[in-house]
Formats: structure tokens, C-alpha cells, sequence
């Protein structure tokens, strides 16, 4: 039995550096990943390279329909490699990878940290009546659409090599991509 579980584990980590390789090239979004469905609610959703599950961050509103300020995003798991359902976030994924903090407070702006990536802060803004995630890509601006993370999954504890981040800038209008390395 404890020869069939060493096998298994070395035989599924050799199938995450295989598909990882793959990524360590890769410039752009995989196409055959799950596009999440936009909603009223929807802000920004993170993805990485182990597998399509994806993070999803929605404004977290209240039943008048105003922005909760004490928890205004309601982050959770869309679990597209398997069945597809809401996994709420544990308390680790939170604290540690997935969570955020509210750092600043205005009458129509929030700004939030998020757990994973410290040094940049994305500040939720109220445009014409609706709430956007804005970051600066590229030095401007940008509605954050998604991010996008690529990490060595091979050691015990994983090992972000690059991080990409989409989004519109809002002056132009265009769609706008910035890699960050770890």
C-alpha cells in the first residue's frame, strides 16, 4: 500500500512539471480556460497554471444594493475542473494567497490589498453608478479584468514565477497586459 501511494505521488507530480512547462513560454491567456460569466457583480478573477479552477472576486453587495464596506468583495473557487460549483475559500487560502485587506477608505473609492501580491494596491472606484477594480498596468490606469499566475508547482510549497495582469485601460479604452516577475 505505501508503495502504491509513493508511486501515485511521484507519478501526479510529474504530470504537474510536465503541464507546467508549458507554461513557462506562454504570453498570453490559454484559450481553452474558462471565461467566467460577467455579472453586475463581477470585478476580477485569478487563474493559474495547475489546473482551470478559478478565483473569483465579486462586489459584495447588500440587500439595499449598496457596496458592504466592511467586507466589500466576496471571493470564492469556481471550480471549472471538475463540476464547475462555488467552493468557498478556506480560512489558509484566505490568509495567506487569495484574501484581501481593505487598507483605505474614501465616500467612492476602497483601497484593497491583496494576501499574495503586497507591493501594488487595487482601489475599487465608483464609475457612472458601478464599482471597478482600477490597477495600474503599465503605468496608467486600468479596470482589472483578470490575473493571470504562473508558478513552479514542483517543490512543496509553490513557487510564483510570473504573475500576468489584464485589464482596459481607462483612457484608451484598449485592452492592456503587464507581467510582473517574482
Amino acid at each position: 500500500m505505501q508503495r502504491l501511494t509513493i508511486t501515485l505521488v511521484f507519478f501526479l507530480l510529474s504530470i504537474v512539471c510536465v503541464f507546467g512547462q508549458e507554461w513557462a513560454g506562454r504570453e498570453d491567456w490559454p484559450a481553452d480556460f474558462p471565461r467566467p460569466e460577467q455579472t453586475e457583480r463581477s470585478l476580477f478573477f485569478i487563474q493559474r497554471n495547475l489546473n482551470k479552477h478559478t478565483i473569483i472576486y465579486d462586489l459584495n453587495l447588500k440587500e439595499d444594493g449598496q457596496l458592504d464596506r466592511s467586507e466589500p468583495i466576496d471571493n470564492y473557487w469556481r471550480q471549472y475542473a471538475s463540476t464547475g460549483q462555488r467552493r468557498e475559500l478556506s480560512w489558509l487560502e484566505s490568509w495567506l494567497a487569495y484574501g484581501y485587506r481593505v487598507k483605505k477608505q474614501k465616500a467612492d473609492a476602497l483601497q484593497i490589498k491583496l494576501r499574495a501580491h503586497k507591493e501594488r494596491f487595487i482601489e475599487l472606484r465608483k464609475y457612472a453608478d458601478r464599482w471597478r477594480a482600477v490597477i495600474t498596468i503599465n503605468g496608467e490606469d486600468s479596470y482589472l479584468t483578470h490575473i493571470y499566475a504562473y508558478a513552479d508547482e514542483s517543490g512543496i510549497i509553490p513557487d510564483v514565477i510570473h504573475v500576468d495582469l489584464f485589464g482596459i485601460n481607462i483612457k484608451t479604452g484598449k485592452e492592456v497586459k503587464e507581467r510582473i516577475y517574482d
